[in-house]
């Protein structure tokens, strides 16, 4: 890179960083809001089956479960893990949609 594209770097993302301001701050800062609080939701919940998940298993080797109530148990247990990326899924594809329709009408 010359000395010439190394010195109109920062001026282009200073030109970037103004417009976004001016155009699209509030709705940038909605998407990173609502990708930070879909995160957490989602970390908080997959831990909450990796816990119960765990709490199973460690029952299942002090007492050993019939095979039907062990294979209905991790059914169970994934249909939780299924459960919570689709849902995380379709709260983060509402947050980019509404972002997408934020920008396009510049309600920003």
């Amino acid at each position: 890179m010359s000395a010439l594209g190394q010195a109109a770097l920062p001026q282009s993302h200073a030109l970037i960083r103004s417009a976004l301001r001016r155009r699209h701050g509030l709705s940038v800062v909605r998407l990173v809001t609502h990708l930070a609080t879909t995160s957490l939701v989602f970390l908080a919940l997959i831990t909450l089956v990796w816990i119960v998940s765990w709490t199973f298993h460690f029952m299942h080797s002090v007492y050993p479960f019939p095979d039907e109530a062990f294979r209905l148990l991790d059914r169970l247990e994934m249909l939780l893990i299924y459960a919570d990326v689709v849902m995380s899924g379709i709260v983060l594809l509402d947050g980019v949609w509404n972002y997408v329709v934020e920008v396009i009408r510049g309600d920003s």
